[in-house]
C-alpha cells in the first residue's frame, strides 16, 4: 500500500475541542489530522522522506472556519449563479480562512428556488479537495411572515392548508440541510415536523413569532435563531418575543452577525452574557457584494443592492444581507474585548459543525477528521495560511498557493518562510 503524503504543522499555538491551548505538532496524512503530538518533528523526517514541515511560530493553529449562513460573494449569488462562478467563490474563501460552508438560497417564486437548488448540488457533486467544502444547502424561506422579509422579494403567500407536505416536497432534496421558516405560520406544527423527519435543521426567522409561539415550536423540534434580532418581532419588555426565546432556551442555536452592522457590538456582548457559548453560531449572512469594491451593484431579492462602506442596501433602503468575511466577523468580537481568540473561534467552529451534525469529520483539530486547518497571525489575527483536506490552498505572500497554473514543481514549490 503507498504511504500517503505526510505533512507537519508544528511550532504554532493549537486550539483544542476542549478549549485548550496546547504546544502540539499537528500531523496530516493524506486528507485527514493522523495525531497531535509534542514529538520532535525530526523523528518523521529521519523516518521518512516525504515530510514537509510547516512552521507556525507565533501563531494560533485552529480548525477552519464554518459559515452555516451565507448567500454568496465576490459576485457570485446562490440564488442566481452558475457552477463555475461557485467554484471560484470557493476559492477565494480559503484567504479568510473559511473552509466549509452552506450555501443559501432566499425566498423566490418556487422555480426559481428548484433552479438555484439544481445547479447548488450540481456544484456538491463537483467539489475539490482543493477548496472551500460545501456541506449541504440551506433554503432560507419561502414560509416566512411577509411583514418581517426584510430584503426577501413579496411573493404570494404559500399558505399552510392541507397540501404543506406536497409543496414541502416540491423544495426538498436530500442534500437540504437547514431551513428558515416563521413558526407562527405553521401552527398546526405540520411544517416543522415533517422538516425534522427529513433530517432538516428548523431556524426560526423572518418571523413575527410570540416567546410562547418559539417555545411551542421548539418542542415541536425548533433547532434555532435566524441572524438572531434582525427581521423579527423586537424584544419588548411586556413581550418579550422571539429574541428573549432566543437567549434563554438553553436548547436553541441562534445565529450572531457580528460585523457591527447587523448587530451593535453591545447587543452582541448581551448574547455571549446571555446565551450557552456553545449554542452560538457566529456567521455572515454574506451577499455577492462581499469580497467587492465599494459601489459595486448586484441583483438580490429582485432589487439592485449596492455596497456602500461595511452596509449592502437595496432600493428601499433595506440592509440586504452582509459584505462581511467570517474571519472578521470572529476578529470584531476580540477586538471589542468580550471574548478572547480561543474563546470565540470554537463559535466558527466546532459549534457550526455539531449544529450541522458534521463534527465526526471537521469543526475542530481531532485525529480522524479532515485536516481543514488555519494558521492565524497571534498579532494582528490575520489568516497566514489554510489547508483543506490535508492541501495548502492559501499561504499568504505565496500565489502560486491554490493557483494550479502557477504552482511550481513540488521539489520548488515549498521554499516560503513558513515552511521549514
Amino acid at each position: 500500500m503507498l504511504q500517503k503524503p505526510m505533512k507537519l504543522i508544528t511550532g504554532a499555538k493549537v486550539l483544542r475541542a476542549s478549549g485548550e491551548v496546547t504546544n502540539e505538532t499537528l500531523v496530516i496524512e493524506g486528507e485527514q489530522i493522523v495525531r497531535l503530538t509534542t514529538e520532535a518533528p525530526g523523528a518523521y523526517l529521519l523516518s521518512r522522506d516525504d515530510v514537509e514541515v510547516y512552521s507556525g511560530e507565533g501563531c494560533y493553529l485552529t480548525p477552519g472556519l464554518i459559515d452555516v449562513h451565507t448567500n454568496g460573494g465576490f459576485g457570485c449569488d446562490f440564488n442566481n449563479t452558475s457552477v463555475t462562478e461557485i467554484q471560484s467563490l470557493l476559492s477565494e474563501l480559503p484567504k479568510y480562512g473559511v473552509t466549509s460552508i452552506v450555501p443559501t438560497v432566499i425566498t423566490a417564486p418556487t422555480m426559481d428556488m428548484l433552479t438555484s437548488i439544481t445547479t447548488l448540488e450540481e456544484a456538491l457533486h463537483m467539489q475539490r479537495s482543493n477548496q472551500c467544502q460545501l456541506h449541504g444547502l440551506y433554503l432560507e424561506g419561502p414560509f416566512i411572515h411577509p411583514e418581517y422579509r426584510g430584503a426577501h422579494p413579496q411573493i404570494e403567500s404559500l399558505g399552510f392548508g392541507e397540501n404543506l407536505v406536497s409543496r414541502l416536497n416540491t423544495l426538498l432534496s436530500p442534500n437540504v440541510k437547514v431551513m428558515t421558516l416563521a413558526p407562527e405560520l405553521d401552527t398546526t406544527g405540520l411544517l416543522i415536523k415533517a422538516l425534522c423527519e427529513r433530517g432538516v435543521r428548523v431556524m426560526a426567522g423572518h418571523t413575527n413569532a410570540t416567546w410562547e409561539e418559539i417555545q411551542r415550536a421548539s418542542f415541536q423540534g425548533l433547532a434555532g435563531i435566524t441572524h438572531l434580532f434582525n427581521a423579527m418581532r423586537p424584544l419588548r419588555h411586556r413581550e418579550p418575543g422571539v429574541a428573549c426565546a432566543a437567549l434563554t432556551l438553553p436548547q436553541l442555536y441562534v445565529e450572531v452577525i457580528s460585523d457591527g452592522v447587523h448587530l451593535h457590538p453591545e447587543t452582541v456582548h448581551l448574547v455571549l452574557r446571555a446565551k450557552e457559548a456553545d449554542k452560538i453560531l457566529i456567521t455572515t449572512d454574506a451577499m455577492a457584494l462581499a469580497g467587492l469594491s465599494d459601489g459595486s451593484q448586484c441583483q438580490f431579492g429582485g432589487q439592485t443592492v449596492t455596497r456602500k462602506g461595511t452596509q449592502a442596501v437595496n432600493t428601499e433602503g433595506r440592509l440586504s444581507g452582509s459584505v462581511a468575511m467570517l474571519n472578521d466577523c470572529v476578529k470584531n468580537i476580540v477586538a471589542w474585548g468580550y471574548k478572547s481568540f480561543p474563546e470565540v473561534v470554537p463559535m466558527a467552529t466546532t459549534n457550526p459543525a455539531r449544529f450541522l451534525g458534521i463534527e465526526n469529520k471537521v469543526g475542530s483539530l481531532e485525529t480522524g477528521l479532515d485536516a481543514n486547518c488555519v494558521l492565524w497571525d497571534m498579532k494582528t489575527l490575520e489568516v497566514k495560511a489554510t489547508w483543506v483536506r490535508g492541501n495548502l490552498v492559501y499561504e499568504a505572500g505565496n500565489s502560486s498557493v491554490g493557483n494550479p497554473s502557477k504552482a511550481a514543481p513540488i521539489n520548488q514549490a515549498y521554499n516560503s518562510p513558513q515552511l521549514v
